[in-house]
């Protein structure tokens, strides 16, 4: 008796978000993807918008990569992605900015041309802003709070209960808009910062 060999299950197209939430590194691997598919899918974008770009200096030993760049007509810019959480520590702070000047730098000097950023010089806010997007199931929306500090972030919308994310959507509620993603996180933003500065608003 002949016996028929079942189809091997493709778990490319598998939708894990129904069963699991995920870890923050992982939220961060699949925001990270889901920016990189965006800009490499858009024939007219990936003419000046290159995502996940690495960089090295073999005789140091050195490597890195930026999470995105902007290239147009002598117009050269660095982009970091990070959750909204890093937002105090990435934007409010020197370390942050540090991080984008370092891939700057070295950029220009492995490139011979002068990379700035972010928006500091001329180069436009990346269109990723006020977008949601897909990747395995979770949603990550995008935004960018300044500009010229080369900042990008992301907050995973159903990362943490995609149960009742979908039950919300199947419901027939308002779909998630820009104006909507830019209002949570200009708030999760603000909230962030007063947190920060709270102990020294309270008395001794």
């Amino acid at each position: 008796m002949a016996y028929l060999a079942e189809p091997e299950p493709n778990f490319s197209k598998f939708d894990f978000s129904q069963y699991m939430s995920i870890s923050p590194q992982l939220a961060g691997l699949y925001a990270h993807s889901a920016m990189a598919n965006f800009f490499r899918g858009d024939r007219l974008l990936s003419k000046n918008w290159f995502p996940e770009q690495t960089g090295s200096i073999w005789k140091l030993d050195m490597k890195w990569r930026s999470d995105l760049q902007y290239k147009n007509d002598g117009v050269n810019a660095v982009w970091e992605l990070k959750p909204i959480s890093n937002f105090v520590n990435s934007s409010l702070s020197l370390s942050g900015k540090s991080q984008v000047k370092f891939y700057a730098d070295m950029e220009s000097y492995t490139q011979n041309k002068k990379f700035y950023v972010g928006s500091s010089n001329g180069a436009p806010i990346p269109p990723i802003n006020g977008r949601t997007l897909n990747h395995m199931g979770y949603q990550f929306s995008y935004m960018v709070p300044f500009g010229g500090d080369g900042m990008i972030y992301y907050s995973c919308l159903n990362c943490d209960s995609p149960e009742r994310e979908r039950v919300r959507e199947t419901n027939h509620s308002p779909k998630v808009t820009t104006q909507t993603v830019n209002q949570i996180g200009a708030a999760t933003a603000a909230f962030m910062v007063f947190i920060r500065i709270l102990p020294w608003l309270l008395p001794n």
